[in-house]
């Protein structure tokens, strides 16, 4: 088990409109590209989008398999 946590501020972009680029390249890979002509027209594809951009402060990580974490401080 892996994981990063990162702290810091969240920058949220203007509204974007159905912008389903990143959406659509994720149903391709893993549902294969017939399943968008479906999905494209369900509630969830018709949601409004923004972009979050984390400006980080802090990282934290834990790899359990080899028993390492820490953690840096960006200034």
């Amino acid at each position: 088990f892996r994981a990063v946590v990162v702290e810091g501020e969240a920058q949220v972009s203007e509204v974007m409109g159905k912008d389903h680029e990143g959406l659509k390249s994720v149903v391709d890979h893993f549902f294969g590209p017939e399943m968008w002509a479906n999905y494209v027209n369900t509630p969830i594809a018709q949601k409004i989008r923004v972009r979050i951009t984390m400006v980080p402060k802090k990282w934290k990580w834990w790899d359990y398999r080899r028993m390492l974490m820490g953690s840096v401080t960006v200034d």
